[in-house]
C-alpha cells in the first residue's frame, strides 16, 4: 500500500485511499476523510503498517496519528458550510451584493 500522504497541505491525499480527501490542513496537522465502506475496511490494517513506519522514520514525516467517528457537530457544520457556499453562489449569480 502507498504511504499515506504526510504534506501539511494535502497533496496525493488519495494515496492513502482512493476516496480519502482532505478536510482540514491546518499547521503541522492535517485531517482527512474516508468515506465509510466496507470494501475499504480490510485495508486498516497495512495503512496502520505504513503509519507507523512513517512514524519512526528519520524524517520526522509522522510525529503521530489518530482516527475518529465523525460526529453529529461535525455533520452538522458541513451541512451549514455546503448550504452557505450553495446561497453565495445564488446570490453571486444573481449579481446581489452582500
Amino acid at each position: 500500500m502507498p504511504a499515506p500522504n504526510t504534506s501539511p497541505d494535502g497533496d496525493n491525499v488519495g494515496t492513502a485511499h482512493q476516496s480519502a480527501y482532505v478536510m482540514n490542513a491546518i499547521g503541522q496537522e492535517v485531517v482527512l476523510a474516508i468515506p465509510s465502506s466496507v470494501s475499504w475496511i480490510s485495508s486498516f490494517p497495512a495503512m496502520f503498517e505504513e503509519l507507523e513506519k512513517l512514524k519512526g522514520a528519520a524524517d520526522g514525516s509522522i510525529s503521530s496519528y489518530g482516527l475518529s467517528a465523525t460526529t453529529m457537530e461535525e455533520v452538522f457544520l458541513q451541512l451549514v458550510r455546503i448550504k452557505l457556499n450553495e446561497m453565495i453562489q445564488v446570490l453571486t449569480l444573481n449579481n446581489i451584493n452582500f
